[in-house]
């Protein structure tokens, strides 16, 4: 611990990385103990609270093409902590206008 008291950079370099860590891996925790399997399956993200949302800002179209080949035309992704579920198909229309 002495070198901690000598080197304030690698002290805080060091607590960075275990909070990062830390919040990594909340989130796959958190997104484990939540799953429901009678809900549409949910793209896994890796920051809490903005979740998948760089990648859908980034290419939308290509994000929503991705996961429906992975997951079909019903899925669920965070996006600045709120849920958005993307209903690709004909059939999706109907489940959201109906």
């Amino acid at each position: 611990m002495a070198f901690m008291a000598q080197s304030p950079v690698v002290c805080a370099a060091v607590t960075a990385l275990v909070l990062v860590v830390s919040i990594v891996s909340w989130a796959q925790i958190e997104q484990k103990l939540n799953y429901n399997p009678s809900e549409p399956p949910f793209v896994q993200y890796y920051v809490p609270f903005i979740g998948s949302m760089i990648e859908f800002g980034i290419h939308p179209i290509k994000f929503i093409r991705k996961y429906q080949k992975k997951y079909g035309n019903f899925f669920t992704f965070l996006m600045f902590g709120r849920r958005m579920t993307v209903c690709v198909d004909i059939e999706g229309n109907d489940f959201v206008f109906n």
